[in-house]
């Protein structure tokens, strides 16, 4: 870090730029942004505690609500069309 620093402030903040999008960063392109690495991961952990939740969640739904793939899709359409 100090070498990039080194070079000038504009080095430096490029080092520290983090990749946030998520879903939203998958089908639009994510964002970038100057980030410290301790709030990056805190970041990171919450994205992947929406996925475990989300993924967790379509296990029910299809092993105890006995839900097919094509009614699962239709839960994710409406809960993509509401969240926006």
């Amino acid at each position: 870090m100090a070498e990039l620093e080194s070079h000038g402030w504009l080095a430096g903040w490029l080092a520290e730029m983090g990749v946030l999008g998520a879903e939203d960063g998958a089908r639009h392109g994510p964002s970038l942004m100057p980030i410290r690495n301790f709030v990056k991961m805190v970041n990171n952990g919450i994205g992947y505690g929406d996925m475990q939740l989300i993924a967790e969640a379509y296990d029910v739904l299809k092993s105890v609500g006995k839900f097919s793939n094509e009614e699962l899709s239709h839960v994710s359409q409406n809960g993509r069309r509401e969240s926006h």
